[in-house]
């Protein structure tokens, strides 16, 4: 059974993560539009997106160089 605290501290991790989750998703749909353009399905793409690291590897592919094309970088989100 938990306590009223492990509730607590349960429900505020979830809501830290969301919000990580939130501002990774912003990262990546602001970087892939300054840099390519994005259509609402890959804008849709990227918002429901709730894995951590396939997000952090999309974005770090945008800002580690040039060579990344759009099809890539959205790759990551799919694979």
């Amino acid at each position: 059974m938990r306590t009223a605290e492990e509730a607590i501290m349960t429900a505020a991790d979830k809501l830290v993560e969301e919000g990580q989750l939130k501002a990774k998703r912003n990262m990546l749909t602001r970087l892939l539009d300054r840099r390519f353009g994005l259509t609402s399905a890959e804008r849709d793409l990227i918002a429901g997106q709730s894995d951590v690291a396939r997000l952090d590897a999309a974005i770090s592919a945008v800002a580690d160089g040039d060579e990344a094309s759009k099809v890539e970088v959205l790759g990551y989100l799919s694979a």
